[in-house]
């Protein structure tokens, strides 16, 4: 019986620590119109990648922070109640924040989380924007 190699294992093993501590990568960012709602659509390389989100003091902007790294970002067009979108690393326990401006008030709709399928490759997080009641 043939014995296993021991060095192919440890490489094995350190290679497959290594690209655990990885961190997540949030590799494209996406808006979605629903009706007056806009869906916003963070696609990330791993699963629950903490994120929080917020609505701004005026109520004007979602700010949504992720501990995803957001290096090669590009973040689409504006639309739809969406105006203007910003992204930037910050310091800290999250590695970047996304603020999605608006011209009047919004509210938080839906949000969750999605696993990769069939037509989608990444993990998916994502936010409803609506006009504020």
């Amino acid at each position: 019986m043939a014995r296993p190699n021991l060095l192919a294992i440890l490489l094995l093993a350190v290679t497959g620590a290594a690209a655990a501590q990885e961190p997540a990568q949030l590799t494209s960012l996406r808006l979605g119109q629903h009706g007056e709602t806009i869906r916003i659509v963070l696609d990330m390389t791993q699963a629950d990648v903490p994120s929080r989100y917020r609505l701004s003091d005026d109520g004007k902007a979602l700010i949504i922070e992720t501990q995803a790294h957001a290096e090669n970002l590009h973040p689409p067009a504006p639309r739809g109640l969406v105006r203007s979108i910003a992204s930037r690393p910050i310091a800290g326990d999250y590695a970047t924040e996304l603020v999605f401006s608006a011209a009047g008030p919004v509210s938080i709709g839906d949000v969750g989380a999605l696993a990769p399928d069939t037509v989608h490759h990444s993990y998916r997080l994502y936010v409803d924007l609506a006009p504020a009641p």
